[in-house]
């Protein structure tokens, strides 16, 4: 901590020794400056995600804008789903999905809609009551379940749930399955729903 506060002292002090010259040579000298200091420091670089040398300054690394529910179960995409709409952990929503009769190995829970309507429901929260086709990711709602992973058994069609949000303009796809890296995505180009679901927060629905 010493060390790191008289890295930080040095650096200021040298920046203010620039002060005297003109100004296009001063941005230069300071941003050099603190471009050394930077470079020189891992807790410094930890905190950075770029530098705009265009505009000579560091940008702070952006913070996540959501904490997706990791789904417990090999077949509990669709409570996992629900749980990232309702802001609940993935336990909190099994037990409430349990305590409807509706359980992760039950294939209806991904292989209809009909569960994942009667959660959302349940807690106040509107789904539009049909299906529309998926066009392009700019024309989705703010707020979606979107089937993806799409396969047959069986002559019956099964996909995996996940969740479209989009909030200041920032779109992420939330997808709950625990073998992914990470689980906000943006490899939109990777998935490919053909339909998906409107969702109208309680808060955003008129009485």
């Amino acid at each position: 901590m010493i060390k790191f506060t008289t890295a930080l002292f040095t650096l200021l002090a040298a920046a203010e020794s620039f002060a005297a010259l003109a100004p296009e040579y001063q941005n230069k000298r300071d941003f050099d400056v603190m471009l050394a200091f930077i470079q020189s420091h891992e807790r410094v670089i930890s905190t950075l995600k770029s530098v705009d040398f265009e505009n000579n300054h560091p940008k702070q690394r952006a913070q996540p804008m959501h904490h997706p529910v990791i789904q417990q179960e090999s077949t509990g995409c669709g409570i996992a789903a629900v749980a990232n709409i309702l802001g609940k952990t993935y336990a909190q929503m099994r037990a409430i999905a349990n305590g409807t009769g509706i359980y992760a190995t039950d294939t209806a829970l991904w292989s209809d809609t009909q569960y994942v309507r009667r959660l959302l429901a349940q807690a106040g929260v509107s789904a539009a009551p049909i299906e529309a086709p998926f066009t392009s990711w700019q024309a989705l709602p703010d707020l979606a379940l979107l089937p993806i992973k799409h396969h047959q058994n069986a002559g019956k069609a099964f996909w995996h749930w996940v969740v479209f949000k989009r909030e200041a303009g920032e779109a992420v796809v939330l997808d709950s399955a625990s073998y992914l890296d990470e689980n906000c995505r943006t490899d939109f180009d990777q998935m490919h729903p053909r339909w998906f679901i409107a969702v109208t927060p309680a808060a955003e629905q008129t009485s």
